[in-house]
This record gives structure tokens, sequence and C-alpha cells, in this order.
């Protein structure tokens, strides 16, 4: 039944709830570009939204900071220049959250 419940579009509570797991990133607003190694991009997603902050697919005068990895969309890197948009590597991002 459950099997059925969800092949028609029905989302169980839980599956739709991120658990919080920190506020580091309280009100930040972050754009995702580049390759990583320790985490994926959609497991860095999550982990932002874990620690209270927002994911954004483009920069703008709202975003806080790009978490910047390698082979970074060379568009987002003028934006952010731009802008004056502070990027971060891997690493500066995994110490703010306590990683």
């Amino acid at each position: 039944m459950i099997r059925r419940l969800k092949s028609a579009g029905i989302r169980f509570s839980e599956e739709n709830e991120t658990t919080r797991t920190g506020n580091s990133l309280e009100g930040k607003i972050i754009v995702i570009s580049g390759v990583f190694h320790e985490h994926s991009r959609d497991e860095y997603k999550e982990i932002i939204e874990r620690n209270g902050g927002k994911n954004s697919t483009s920069v703008s005068g709202n975003t806080s900071f790009i978490l910047a990895g390698e082979n970074m969309g060379q568009s987002k890197k003028e934006k952010a220049d731009e802008l004056g948009v502070p990027m971060i590597s891997e690493s500066e991002f995994l110490k703010i959250i306590g990683k």
C-alpha cells in the first residue's frame, strides 16, 4: 500500500524534512561551483541546509559566498568578482561547519 501511495506522488513527512545539525550557516545563501574531493555536490547541498544555510544556483548580490571547488565555472567566478562575493575552498567550508 505504501509503495502505491509513493508511486501516486504522496510524500511522507520524514522524507521531506532536513534535520538541522547546527546553525553555523544560519541566514547564509551559498552557491556551489566546481568539483570536490570530500563530498559530492548533493551532499554539500544537504550539509548547507542542515546547518541553516540556503542553496542558490546563481551568484547575486544576496550571495553570502561561493563554495568553490576545482574547475569552478568561469561565469560564476567573474560574477563573484564583479559583485565582491567571497569564494571559499572546500577545506575552509569544512572548518566553518566544524568538520
